[in-house]
């Protein structure tokens, strides 16, 4: 197995980065590998769906077990430090690079971190009951000594803006009870993910205009005339995964359209017989509201993600074909109310492009207003829809607008979807400043 090339981040990037972290992130720019495990439509498991590059291992070839266990997955967590990401990763470090952090997805790990004192006695543990070299030991005092002396100095003279005292030893005191409370052993639980995300399907029923066959049966049938892709995930996987549900903090389902998926069913049926406080994300196009997606909603915690692009039904039904804007509409009022009995918030994620770019202010203040989060998806293809391909003039154009209609940020929703469109804004002039220079270079 070749080595994994590691790339390095910028020192003053990295710093305004890690000024907008939790203490407890701080330790890994991504914590994927160390936590998380996506599963991929054809059968590639991935420590998360941007790093391609990496593989864990394949289903059905390999359990999911021995997949976590491999040599890849390893190799991996070892490519990742404070400072460094691996080379598979190369779409989050365009983003950072960019001083887009609050749209950068290695922040989606961040939760899964734990916290300091209990990362530190891991890690104290693992000396004593793991083989180590005196190098190693050695390299491991001296790198931990110096991060967490580094930490404290900051904390004690009040650098952590990302995270208070207080939240520290709330989280230091949570993950202490849970252990105590767990049926399991704490060395059990530490050896399973904590988050896992599931891409099992390319079936869907739009045809959205930035979206290709790979992420869509219509498309590939209708646009590409392709054969739909082989469906690798069965019952058989369901029932392995009873073993890691107990443990899971967190479990995203994408698609496709996820609720036209039925393996996902035989998931979320396990997900509320095993772990009845796991929350399942769900990121749905809206369209699909039956009888049966109603019976998951109400015996699994949910947080609904929905894709909406726009607020306004010309625009909205030019990007998300097939679908009917009012239903869409209607969909969103039923998942905020589920939302909100179940104590979470509804997210929207949106594909800023050239057909919608001048309504995200629009869209920002429309989900201040109904509580709604927001996210921000970056699009580099198709090129002819991206943003990143304007010309430096019409570029300009929407950064300024962006900042002369900016919205309004009351209350700590507002201000957090203020982040993403600040992180958006910081993408946009990153690439007016590269369309600048490739100007001036013609």
């Amino acid at each position: 197995m070749d080595e994994i090339k590691r790339i390095p981040v910028d020192a003053s990037t990295l710093k305004a980065h890690q000024h907008t972290r939790s203490l407890n992130a701080r330790r890994k720019l991504c914590h994927a590998p160390f936590q998380n495990m996506y599963f991929g439509r054809d059968g590639k498991v991935l420590a998360c769906c941007y790093n391609r590059t990496e593989v864990l291992g394949r289903w059905p070839a390999q359990s999911i077990a021995a997949i976590w266990a491999s040599a890849e997955a390893e190799a991996l967590r070892q490519a990742i430090t404070e400072n460094t990401l691996a080379g598979g990763c190369y779409y989050c470090h365009q983003i950072l690079d960019a001083g887009n952090f609050f749209n950068m997805p290695a922040r989606h790990f961040d939760k899964y971190a734990d916290a300091p004192i209990a990362g530190l006695s891991k890690q104290l543990w693992q000396l004593f009951t793991q083989p180590v070299s005196l190098g190693e030991l050695r390299f491991r005092l001296r790198s931990g000594g110096a991060f967490y002396a580094r930490k404290i100095r900051e904390m004690l003279a009040a650098q952590q803006p990302g995270i208070s005292l207080r939240r520290v030893l709330r989280q230091e005191v949570g993950q202490f009870k849970a252990k105590v409370l767990s049926r399991n052993t704490p060395k059990a639980a530490d050896t399973y993910p904590r988050g896992m995300e599931f891409e099992l399907s390319s079936t869907c029923n739009l045809e959205c205009v930035m979206c290709t066959g790979e992420f869509s049966s219509s498309i590939r049938k209708n646009r590409e005339g392709l054969e739909p892709y082989p469906e690798l995930y069965g019952i058989e996987f369901a029932r392995q995964l009873e073993a890691f549900i107990p443990y899971l903090w967190q479990a995203k389902f994408y698609g496709g359209e996820p609720f036209l998926v039925s393996i996902y069913y035989e998931i979320w049926e396990r997900m509320a017989r095993l772990n009845p406080a796991l929350a399942a994300h769900i990121t749905t196009n809206g369209t699909i509201f039956n009888k049966r997606v109603r019976d998951v909603l109400e015996k699994v915690r949910t947080h609904l993600i929905v894709s909406v692009d726009s607020f306004r039904k010309e625009t909205y039904e030019a990007i998300r074909q097939n679908a009917r804007f009012e239903k869409v509409m209607e969909s969103i009022d039923y998942f905020a109310e589920v939302n909100r009995r179940q104590q979470s918030d509804l997210s929207v994620a949106i594909c800023p492009m050239i057909l919608n770019a001048m309504e995200m202010p629009e869209m920002v203040e429309t989900c201040n207003r109904r509580g709604f989060n927001v996210f921000f998806n970056t699009v580099w293809f198709p090129e002819e829809l991206s943003l990143r391909k304007l010309p430096a003039t019409e570029l300009g154009q929407v950064i300024r607008y962006y900042e002369s209609h900016y919205p309004s940020a009351e209350g700590p929703l507002a201000k957090r979807n203020m982040e993403a469109f600040d992180g958006l804004l910081n993408q946009l002039k990153n690439w007016h400043n590269h369309a600048l220079r490739l100007a001036e270079q013609e």
